[in-house]
């Protein structure tokens, strides 16, 4: 089976405790031809490899059980043999056993596997998503989860991207709070090379803004900090906060493809100011890093610019 060359990974991820290893092919990008699909649900791991042994014919070898631990797993493998052809009545395979398959993950998207005392190190393969844009990974619609472990009440914030546009040289996601479409409670968005993190700008209600910054945890999921802060301040502290992509680029688009189907309920100008309000109360207070206020402060500028 020949394995699609990715894209190369240009995202940056945290130095998390715990790792949320992503399901989907692996394969080394210098080696296509060969790879693995790994498949996690709850902890448990199931891994196929397509390979070739010293002659130069395709096997199939297969892994699955409980994983050891967030990243590791540990099994017997096993190649099959005599199964079913592609026509006639089915007959089950031959399990041979093949040694046992180890497998590590360092990060969300990357492996290391070890086959019967074969090693093999591989990152997640990527042909629907291009991290060396700096606008692409973000369009869609995007779910966040903001709140702290400390603070019983969490909130919740969705925002969709379904276009960009390049303003002074640097190009933006550029979107509303869903459900929105007029020039209130825009959005923009792009990756902040100076900052290794991506950031979104939501002109939250008619007194607040929203800035998120968060790294990408695998292809969907996201995880960074939540600024909230009167129109004309800085932000003065923050919130944790977890993000999902629920939509796709092409479902936010209104085409026939992945995504969620619960539409947001809206509120009143003045319950999403008294909700701001409540946000920032439960905030830890925080001082912006310089490099981080100079690109809100940019940010700022183009989105009330946008709203003109």
């Amino acid at each position: 089976m020949k394995l699609i060359i990715a894209v190369a990974l240009a995202v940056v991820f945290s130095d998390a405790s715990a790792v949320l290893p992503d399901s989907g092919w692996y394969f080394n990008p210098a080696e296509s031809g060969r790879g693995f699909n790994i498949e996690i649900q709850d902890n448990t791991l199931f891994m196929a490899g397509f390979l070739y042994d010293a002659a130069g014919k395709p096997i199939w070898v297969f892994s699955g059980g409980p994983m050891s631990s967030d990243r590791t797993y540990s099994g017997a493998a096993f190649q099959t043999a005599n199964g079913q052809a592609l026509g006639g009545s089915y007959h089950a395979q031959t399990n041979v056993p093949f040694g046992n398959a180890n497998i590590t993950f360092p990060t969300t998207t990357t492996a290391n596997i070890t086959v019967n005392g074969f090693n093999f190190t591989v990152t997640r393969e990527l042909f629907g998503f291009d991290f060396t844009s700096t606008t692409q990974p973000l369009l869609g619609e995007l779910s966040f989860v903001i709140g702290t472990p400390s603070f019983p009440v969490y909130f919740g914030e969705r925002i969709t991207f379904t276009s960009t546009q390049t303003i002074n040289g640097s190009t933006y996601a550029i979107g509303n709070r869903t459900g929105d479409t007029g020039a209130s409670n825009m959005a923009l968005a792009q990756y902040a090379p100076s900052l290794n993190q991506w950031t979104v700008l939501l002109d939250s209600s008619s007194s607040y803004w929203a800035f998120f910054t968060f790294t990408f945890e695998g292809l969907n999921l996201m995880e960074g900090n939540d600024y909230t802060y009167l129109k004309g301040t800085s932000p003065a502290g923050s919130l944790g906060v977890i993000g999902n992509r629920i939509k796709s680029a092409q479902a936010a688009a209104g085409l026939n493809a992945p995504g969620v189907t619960k539409a947001s309920i809206h509120s009143s100008a003045t319950e999403i100011d008294s909700y701001m309000a409540q946000k920032v109360a439960a905030q830890t207070a925080s001082q912006l890093a310089p490099a981080y206020a100079e690109t809100l402060h940019v940010m700022e500028s183009v989105l009330q610019n946008l709203r003109q």
